[in-house]
């Protein structure tokens, strides 16, 4: 049980004006979108996904040892998937936007870049099989990132389901690779001032320069560790048991824009999209086999769109491999209590199926 903290970050994650939006108001914002989409490209056959999504809550913590903090948090989530058409190909595009404030949401520019997310795919080719230079879309990286972030929780090294078991303290990635948990993040979505025991949250650097440096912990696995609760305690409700989850987990951005980093690859395979993310990799080995989507990229520019291939690998020698990181950070659809978010990753080889 968590003791009485003398002091917890003020965070404002509340907008009032989000709950003076009418049901017929954000229907209708939707409707626009998707008439946007339409109107836009000829090639465009259908709406797969037409989601809005909205999370409020309060959140209480009261114990007897005089913990007694609450905060109240709320956001909406906008998800459209166009699926093309042309010349026998089928293909699928979708975009994201996750936030607190309606006037954020800018209909034209997010019904074009689902629209060019889709029809960009058409007309594609099949890749040869080899080992190639690849760099990973940041939202494609994040959901990489969230699949195998379990790997940091204490309780998962503690139970041998981590492969991060024993490596604090060794390289386990390249120089420029640092991974953070972060509740306090700008313009995070998981940010949050104390976690589900009432423990102050903090940021938590996983991964610094390379070195993996902590493990999250709630107060239960800290105690068998020795060490103090990083604040990430987490519960579905009040009827859950408590579990470990991160808060705003992110690979740190780097100084260069995504034209830059496929200048730096030169040649290779720009990866946009992953599938089977939930069955395709293993957390205790770090193995993975996933299909995955993308372009040809020759001499730093896109050339044209792949048929579906298969990487595969293993997460810790991807990281051991990173070689750029750009500045063009992005969150991933939410995991749960945990928001992931990575910038574009470009890698130094990666195994590629294709025909």
């Amino acid at each position: 049980m968590a003791e009485k903290y003398d002091e917890y970050k003020e965070l404002n994650l509340y907008n009032d004006k989000l709950s003076e939006y009418s049901k017929a108001n954000k229907i209708s914002i939707l409707k626009e979108i998707e008439n946007e989409i339409y109107k836009l490209d000829n090639r465009i056959k259908s709406i797969n996904y037409n989601m809005y999504f909205e999370s409020e809550g309060t959140l209480k913590i009261k114990n007897t040892n005089g913990v007694d903090v609450s905060a109240k948090n709320n956001l909406y989530g906008i998800y459209f998937a166009a699926l093309s058409s042309e010349n026998g190909q089928n293909k699928s595009g979708s975009k994201l936007l996750l936030d607190r404030n309606f006037e954020n949401i800018d209909i034209k520019s997010f019904a074009k870049e689902v629209v060019e997310k889709s029809v960009s795919l058409l007309n594609s080719k099949p890749v040869k099989s080899g080992n190639y230079k690849v760099v990973f879309e940041n939202t494609c990286f994040a959901d990489l990132l969230a699949s195998f972030s379990g790997i940091f929780s204490a309780e998962s090294v503690q139970k041998d389901l981590s492969l991060l078991k024993g490596k604090l303290g060794e390289k386990i990635a390249a120089d420029i690779v640092n991974i953070v948990d972060n509740p306090f993040l700008e313009g995070g979505f998981g940010n949050q001032s104390f976690d589900a025991e009432g423990v102050p949250t903090m940021i938590t650097n996983l991964i610094k320069d390379g070195e993996l440096k902590n493990y999250l912990y709630n107060l239960k696995t800290a105690k068998k560790d020795g060490v103090k609760s990083t604040g990430n305690a987490s519960k579905g409700s009040y009827k859950s048991s408590v579990g470990i989850a991160a808060s705003n987990l992110y690979l740190e951005k780097g100084n260069k824009n995504f034209d830059q980093i496929l200048e730096e690859m030169g040649n290779g395979v720009l990866i946009t999209d992953l599938a089977g993310l939930h069955s395709g990799l293993n957390p205790i080995s770090g193995d993975f086999s996933l299909a995955a989507s993308g372009f040809l990229v020759e001499n730093g520019k896109k050339i044209h769109a792949l048929d579906q291939f298969t990487v595969a690998g293993n997460f810790i020698t991807l990281l051991q491999n990173v070689l750029c990181i750009a500045n063009d950070s992005k969150f991933a659809f939410p995991q749960g209590d945990t928001f992931i978010a990575s910038p574009s990753v470009l890698i130094n080889e990666l195994s590629i199926s294709g025909e």
